[in-house]
C-alpha cells in the first residue's frame, strides 16, 4: 500500500514536470472566404488564388508574381518567455493530378508543400519539398510541427510573426484552403503569482511522503 503510494504520487509530479516544457501559450485561426478571413496575399487577377464564399483557391497557374498565396499569423501579443515551436494545423481540399508513364505507372504529380517564412518574401529553404511537408490529397486536416531546427525559426521568433507560402512541385492543379491554425508552444510568461517549478513540486511531494510513512 505504501508503496503503492509512493509510485503513484512520484508518476503524477514526473507528468506535471514533463507536461511544463509543452505548454500551448496560444493559437490562432484564419478561416477563410468572402466576409471572414482575407489573406494577406491580395493579388487575385487572373488564375493567381482566388477568395470565394468559405475558402481560399491557391494557385499558381498563370500568375506573375511568383507567389500565389501567403498569410501572417501575428503572435507578438501572446504573453512569452520562450517560444520552442510551431503547430500549423491545415484543412483543406487538393484534388490529385495522376500521371502515368507508361511501363513506370502512374503518379499524383499534383504536390503542395508548406513552406513556413518570416515575411511575405523570406521563406524557409530547407525542407521544402520534403515528404513531412506535403499536403496529403483529398479532403484533409493536417497538422504541420516546427521547431528550432527550422532555418527561419530564430526569425519568425524575433518578428512575431509566423508567415505561411505553399511551394508547388509538379501539376497544375489548384487546391481550396478553408482554414489554417497557428499553435504555439513553449514557455508562458511568469504570472503575478509565482507558480512552484516541478522540481520544487517532486522535492516537496517526496517530502511529504516521506514524513506521512514515518509517522506510520
Amino acid at each position: 500500500m505504501k508503496l503503492s503510494l509512493v509510485v503513484s504520487t512520484i508518476t503524477l509530479l514526473a507528468g506535471l514536470a514533463f507536461s511544463a516544457h509543452a505548454t500551448l501559450i496560444g493559437s490562432i485561426t484564419h478561416d477563410y472566404g468572402i466576409g471572414k478571413h482575407s489573406p494577406l496575399h491580395t493579388n487575385y487577377s487572373g488564375s493567381c488564388g482566388s477568395l470565394h464564399a468559405d475558402h481560399f483557391q491557391v494557385s499558381t497557374t498563370g500568375c506573375s508574381t511568383g507567389s500565389s498565396f501567403h498569410d501572417g499569423f501575428d503572435f507578438s501579443s501572446f504573453a512569452f518567455e520562450d517560444i520552442t515551436s510551431f503547430e500549423l494545423t491545415l484543412d483543406y481540399e487538393l484534388t490529385p493530378n495522376i500521371t502515368c508513364w507508361g511501363f513506370l505507372g502512374c503518379f499524383n504529380t499534383n504536390r503542395w508543400h508548406v513552406r513556413p517564412a518570416v515575411d511575405q518574401i523570406s521563406g524557409s529553404l530547407s525542407g521544402i519539398t520534403a515528404a513531412n511537408r506535403r499536403l496529403d490529397s483529398g479532403n484533409q486536416t493536417m497538422t504541420f510541427t516546427f521547431d528550432n531546427s527550422l532555418d527561419v525559426f530564430a526569425g519568425i521568433v524575433d518578428s512575431g510573426s509566423f508567415y505561411l507560402w505553399f511551394s508547388r512541385n509538379g501539376g497544375e492543379n489548384s487546391f481550396d484552403l478553408n482554414s489554417a491554425t497557428l499553435s504555439v508552444y513553449g514557455t508562458p510568461a511568469e504570472t503575478s503569482t509565482p507558480v512552484p517549478a516541478p522540481a520544487t513540486l517532486a522535492l516537496l511531494g517526496l517530502g511529504l511522503i516521506g514524513l506521512r510513512l514515518r509517522r506510520r
